[in-house]
């Protein structure tokens, strides 16, 4: 239905006292540009933090880094 507002506007929310009504009657439904996909671990929000270790072990790395923690 995301393709298709017209349809996705007709789609029945449960409202209060159990009546079903449209969903823009509830919102304004537009298509924008955004992010392909959110990540979330157990519905938390999630942010990933990528290290190049080129050139190096993991094992050597965590280590090196377990040292530096905290910092000074």
């Amino acid at each position: 239905m995301r393709g298709d507002l017209d349809q996705l506007e007709r789609v029945l929310v449960m409202a209060p006292l159990g009546r079903q009504v449209p969903l823009k009657e509830l919102a304004d439904v537009s298509l924008v540009n955004g992010p392909a996909m959110i990540r979330d671990e157990n519905g938390m929000l999630a942010g990933y933090v990528y290290v190049d270790i080129t050139g190096r072990d993991v094992g050597g790395y965590v280590e090196d880094a377990n040292g530096r923690w905290p910092p000074n």
